[in-house]
């Protein structure tokens, strides 16, 4: 059996995980502008920004751009929103 000093340590520590985990979310949605659910999720979608990231950064190096019609520019457009999903 937990005494009350006890139990307030307890629910003090699970706030502030929460609070982390929140932060993470938060933080995720923010700077993807994903919404997700959990910190994993969040983690992930971070992740896969990155990703998507150096692959445009790579693309561009070993690629020269030239100049994209509209419709390639949409499609370019496109990939890179579905890339970070």
């Amino acid at each position: 059996m937990t005494s009350t000093s006890e139990q307030e340590i307890l629910n003090a520590e699970q706030q502030a995980t929460d609070a982390v985990a929140q932060s993470d979310i938060d933080t995720a949605a923010q700077s993807t502008g994903y919404a997700t659910s959990t910190p994993f999720e969040a983690e992930r979608v971070a992740r896969d920004a990155v990703v998507a990231a150096d692959q445009a950064v790579y693309n561009q190096a070993c690629n020269p751009p030239s100049s994209p019609t509209p419709d390639q520019a949409e499609q370019i457009a496109t990939q890179a929103v579905a890339d970070t999903e």
